[in-house]
């Protein structure tokens, strides 16, 4: 730790001891409790060392759990002060930290699965991994080019960004089977020009990141377009302004945009429940009530027998003239 070394923090029963040792104990409490929850119990200050301050601490886990190896212990706290190079308000020389034969310097390399999506469509012949198409994608990763960044997602946690899908119909362009096609020059032409287009209007925007063609579609020409922006600097009714008012700026440059595909679309109005409907179930619900009272009152009163009789069928001689 970078601070004066006091004689004082050689006498554990000190009081500069006790204050310092309780502050370096809580601050990595915060770090490892975070990482080990189930397992993690406490960090315990044994000693002081001069050169500045060099704490002599005992990490605690719990009896039969699973206790991180020495490197995932330097890793850890390594990466916790790495930025700002503070533990709490503790300024710390990151490159001291160790824990047994482990250390900053003997860190094996950190392997991190990332996943993300490039502009460019898959053609086959990225299929085998030596063919020409192959190294030379390789080779274009490897220098971060044509990445989309909102859809890196390096150890599940996908990078923030906010996005603002349109499907801008575009007027002045025909159709083709290979606009379709990702990987199609047709593509990559018409989505290039759309993306530099739209760019020259957010350019100054603050917070503005990208622009992205997803996909293009028939009528004449939809392109699902993506504007993203950093969290929380911008709504969809400014992006939707801003494109709005851009349009004789993109037929400019060759894009005649339908204003009405720009505008995002407005829900509908839930449609009132009709009144007639409203009567129909309370009739319904009466008949249901009424009826069943109805048959009883028919039972107990000889209704039934009475109307069987008076509609039965019998030959002229029952009756006496």
């Amino acid at each position: 730790m970078i601070m004066d070394f006091k004689e004082t923090l050689r006498d554990e029963k000190s009081q500069d001891f006790k204050d310092l040792s309780d502050k370096v104990s809580r601050d990595l409490d915060g770090v490892y409790i975070v990482l080990y929850p189930d397992d993690f119990v406490r960090a315990v200050v044994r000693r002081f060392r001069p050169g500045s301050v060099i704490p002599e601490v005992d990490l605690e886990f719990k009896a039969n759990s699973t206790t991180p190896s020495n490197t995932d212990i330097v890793r850890a706290l390594y990466t916790a002060v790495t930025g700002s190079g503070n533990l709490g308000d503790l300024v710390l020389d990151k490159t001291s930290i160790t824990s047994n034969t482990a250390s900053v310097n003997t860190l094996p390399p950190l392997r991190i699965v990332t996943e993300f999506l490039l502009t460019d469509g898959f053609t086959p012949g990225l299929s085998s991994s030596i063919s020409a198409e192959s190294i030379q994608l390789n080779d274009k990763i490897n220098n971060w080019h044509l990445l989309i960044v909102f859809s890196l997602d390096p150890t599940e946690n996908q990078a923030q960004f906010q996005m603002f899908p349109f499907s801008l119909r575009i007027l002045n362009k025909d159709f083709s089977d290979g606009l379709s096609n990702r990987g199609s020059t047709e593509f990559k032409e018409l989505s290039t020009q759309v993306t530099t287009s739209i760019k020259k209007l957010f350019g100054n925007e603050k917070g503005f990141s990208e622009v992205y063609v997803m996909k293009l579609t028939k009528g004449s020409v939809i392109a699902s377009t993506e504007v993203t922006f950093s969290p929380a600097s911008t709504s969809p009714s400014r992006v939707s302004q801003i494109l709005l008012n851009g349009i004789p700026s993109l037929e400019t440059e060759g894009l005649k945009i339908d204003p009405t595909s720009i505008n995002p679309p407005v829900p509908s109005t839930p449609r009132p429940f009709p009144g007639f409907a409203v009567a129909i179930i309370v009739l319904c619900g009466l008949a249901i009530l009424i009826i069943p009272i109805l048959i009883i009152v028919a039972l107990k009163t000889g209704l039934f027998k009475k109307l069987a009789q008076a509609f039965s069928l019998r030959s002229p001689d029952y009756y006496d003239f």
